[in-house]
């Protein structure tokens, strides 16, 4: 697996220098499978959202979508008002606006149901409305743990039907996460089953975080087949988190990277900082407090300089860093003037 990696660094760090010149290049495309019928100017506002969303604003991103899916209405593009809606209730459920994303999934689902005939193209969205639900019950609470797993297995076996690379793709991403969350929520709950002992609890983590990786790598190679940079990112993130608590750094710090260096290749500057948060507390888990510093530090400037994202977003993260740089401070006194580290 290691020598996977380690190849895979070097085709995307080939592809990166390649491609270097042509900065406004996308190679990820914001539309999915059937919308045919938009035009270059609604494709190009569908990449500002984009771009908006990843960069941390989330409001911009979302009038956008807006103005977008009045367009499309009024033009009678139903594949394209079915997809709006999708990025829409996903934009909703990023800010945690769980009720609203329901909603408006809801309202999705029911559309699908009544503007398009039994075909192809049905199964497709009724499936995708599926794994769109997903993602909500995985980052709220609107279900139980037991439902959650159940929905997202379904949501597997409905895109496995279709032979659909996209579907599939997110389908193992969505349970991937989920087992991740489980091992979360396992190590946080030790005393809740008096009737297990901190080694069954213990074991039953490592499965939760095996199983995670399991679906994260399948994800990961669908993803990297069909050239998804921002799912090969996302899928990246979260087997670097994977490997971290199974203490395997080498790996950890691979997959970080690999984040890393797609979202830079979009200009994701925001979500570049999120990886750089993570690398740096991959860091100071190792007692690496140097490179920790240097990876907040990299990260609380991103976000403190870029004007795009907004201030709810920004506070957070900028608050978390700069404790975090001041706590490694105190450990680094043996260095002068740790303010112009940067690289």
């Amino acid at each position: 697996m290691k020598k996977f990696y380690a190849f895979f660094l070097f085709l995307l760090f080939f592809t990166l220098q390649c491609s270097a010149p042509q900065k406004t290049k996308k190679t990820e495309s914001v539309i999915n499978l059937f919308n045919h019928e938009i035009n270059g100017l609604q494709e190009d506002k569908l990449r500002q959202a984009s771009d908006f969303f990843y960069n941390g604003s989330s409001s911009k991103s979302l009038e956008i979508y807006n103005d977008l899916l009045n367009s499309f209405m009024s033009a009678d593009n139903q594949e394209a008002v079915v997809n709006t809606f999708f990025l829409i209730a996903n934009n909703l459920t990023s800010q945690k606006r769980f009720n609203d994303a329901l909603r408006v999934l809801q309202i999705n689902g029911k559309r699908i149901s009544l503007m398009f005939e039994p075909s192809k193209i049905k199964k497709y969205y009724k499936t995708l409305y599926m794994l769109e639900m997903s993602y909500l019950l995985l980052e709220s609470n609107l279900a139980s743990s037991e439902y959650t797993e159940g929905f997202l297995k379904h949501s597997l076996l409905m895109a496995s039907e279709l032979e659909n690379n996209y579907l599939t793709m997110k389908a193992f991403k969505n349970l991937g996460v989920y087992h991740l969350n489980r091992f979360y929520l396992l190590s946080s709950e030790p005393g809740k089953d008096p009737q297990k002992t901190e080694t069954d609890i213990k074991t039953s983590s490592l499965i939760e975080v095996g199983l995670s990786i399991e679906y994260l790598q399948k994800a990961f190679a669908i993803a990297n087949k069909v050239r998804n940079l921002i799912i090969l990112a996302q899928t990246a993130a979260f087997l670097g988190q994977a490997y971290s608590l199974l203490d395997n750094y080498n790996l950890a710090f691979e997959n970080y990277t690999i984040a890393y260096k797609l979202y830079q290749v979009n200009s994701y500057f925001f979500q570049q900082a999120l990886v750089l948060n993570q690398m740096g507390n991959l860091s100071r888990k190792t007692d690496d407090y140097l490179s920790a510093l240097r990876y907040y530090k990299r990260a609380e400037e991103i976000i403190s300089k870029n004007e795009t994202i907004e201030s709810e977003i920004k506070t957070p993260y900028l608050t978390q860093l700069r404790k975090n740089i001041l706590e490694l401070y105190q450990k680094l006194k043996d260095f002068e003037d740790l303010e112009k580290i940067y690289n």
